[in-house]
């Protein structure tokens, strides 16, 4: 199985590219996403994963994460702003957020 991740707009980049992929067999990732300042928009789904951090910086960001299957911890941190945080079908082993409304 493979696990490809494609940039939302011209301004955004996945280890420097438009887009990267993943090949990961069977084998759950540790996924860590590092937004920059500034109104991000996140959206993930269906990914099967070991571990998940999502740290969305500074700005009015709005994260969506559905029916993705964590094994074990997921951390989001907001940072500063009014963010938005959808959760919808996922599994979870445990949950922690900061500076989430």
């Amino acid at each position: 199985a493979s696990v490809t991740v494609t940039a939302g707009d011209a301004f955004t980049t996945v280890n420097g590219q438009t887009s990267g992929t993943l090949d990961v067999g069977i084998e759950r990732l540790n996924t860590n996403v590092q937004m920059g300042a500034g109104s991000d928009v996140v959206s993930i789904s269906s990914l099967y994963a070991k571990g998940m951090i999502v740290n969305l910086a500074d700005g009015d960001d709005t994260l969506t994460l559905s029916y993705n299957s964590i094994l074990n911890q997921l951390i989001i941190d907001g940072g500063t702003g009014f963010d938005t945080v959808t959760l919808t079908g996922n599994s979870v082993g445990s949950q922690s957020m900061t500076n989430v409304p």
